[in-house]
């Protein structure tokens, strides 16, 4: 499946909008989050206009913490391409 350019799935504001939904659902602040996963996908962590960038504005003092699993699994995938 290949996702258009303007799908929702790749616009920042909506993954926002989503993200503080499911907190507001909760009953959790979105403004004093500590902080922040994803993967590294530029959307996510896009320095114009990622999701992290963007909620950043909202609140500055958001640690972004990275996903361990999605580097590690980058890592693996990048040192057996010596084996192909």
């Amino acid at each position: 499946m290949t996702l258009k350019k303007n799908s929702l799935c790749n616009d920042p504001l909506h993954k926002i909008k989503k993200l503080k939904n499911s907190l507001e659902n909760h009953e959790l602040d979105f403004t004093k989050a500590i902080s922040f996963m994803s993967d590294t996908t530029n959307i996510m962590k896009g320095a114009c206009s990622g999701v992290l960038k963007l909620i950043k504005e909202q609140n500055p003092t958001l640690y972004d913490v990275g996903c361990i699993c999605h580097l590690a699994n980058l890592t693996i995938k990048a040192g057996l391409q010596e084996y192909k």
